[in-house]
């Protein structure tokens, strides 16, 4: 009866809650600057990817988030614990 919905998050308000979060940010970068062979890339929702954020937090490992404002999202690197390397990105409006 209820389906699950995505909310939009306009890309200036999801830049404010990165940084409130105290996340490293670094802004400008093209998405497709970093896709290359062996790399995965994985989209998400926001607020899956702010849940992904807290999770390398917890887990120690240092990160950046990475904003592409012509494609206007938001994504980072995760090398993984295999040794495969993951791009998660969400889309913001």
């Amino acid at each position: 009866m209820f389906g699950t919905y995505l909310i939009q998050v306009p890309f200036e308000k999801g830049i404010e809650i990165v940084r409130s979060r105290g996340y490293q940010l670094v802004g400008d970068h093209s998405l497709d600057e970093f896709t290359m062979e062996g790399v995965e890339l994985v989209e998400t929702e926001f607020r899956a990817f702010m849940r992904i954020c807290g999770q390398v937090r917890e887990d120690g490992e240092p990160f950046i988030v990475y904003s592409d404002v012509e494609a206007r999202s938001l994504f980072l690197f995760d090398p993984g614990e295999s040794g495969s390397i993951k791009i998660y990105f969400c889309r913001l409006s």
